[in-house]
């Protein structure tokens, strides 16, 4: 749909499961935990999407519950496949730590379904291969999130962002944008690759 250039850096931490009730000094009693998606395509170009209970412009990656006991990995695809239905996708790398954005209040106002218990969400993010088709992509899932979507450069979202999430996607495209050229360089985001990416902790 959309056209544009590259995105993003950052390495592997563990993908391990994350039941503890804290880690990197978030507590996770406060703080639901969720896994975002930067999901980029053979072009360098990232997954952006209106969400479809929202009025407003803002853009925003894929991003999800880790249910308890669940690997990060897993529910980032399980995440993926569900919001936007693509299935051809491999993590070929994540962020370190936990990114953290507080609810404000009037966002706040409106969680019911033990959400209000939580004063925002702690992040674990994880950067995706997509290497399949644009037909893939069907936002007419069974619980739809989304309303449109394109391709854009990385270094564009955090400015299209709601203003409550602009630090977390600054500090996704600071470390993600070296990382997307470092692959897109060795030719590792060919649309043909689908083998596993060597990912080392930053």
């Amino acid at each position: 749909k959309s056209v544009a250039r590259a995105s993003v850096v950052v390495q592997a931490s563990s993908s391990r499961s994350h039941n503890d009730s804290e880690g990197d000094g978030v507590c996770f009693k406060r703080y639901r935990r969720n896994v975002g998606l930067c999901v980029v395509n053979s072009s360098g170009l990232v997954f952006a999407a209106q969400r479809s209970d929202s009025g407003c412009n803002s853009w925003q990656m894929p991003q999800g519950g880790i249910d308890d006991g669940e690997d990060v990995e897993a529910a980032a695809l399980r995440e993926l496949a569900e919001e936007t239905s693509m299935t051809s996708a491999r993590v070929v790398g994540s962020l370190d730590r936990w990114l953290t954005y507080d609810f404000p209040t009037s966002v706040k106002a409106k969680l019911h379904g033990g959400w209000e218990q939580y004063e925002g969400q702690a992040q674990k993010w994880l950067l995706v291969h997509f290497h399949g088709s644009d037909d893939e992509v069907d936002l007419d899932t069974e619980h739809k999130e989304f309303k449109e979507w394109c391709w854009m450069p990385l270094e564009e979202l955090p400015g299209a962002v709601v203003a409550f999430k602009r630090p977390v996607y600054e500090q996704v495209a600071a470390e993600f944008v070296p990382r997307i050229k470092e692959l897109q360089r060795t030719g590792a985001l060919s649309a043909h690759v689908a083998a596993p990416v060597a990912r080392g902790d930053a």
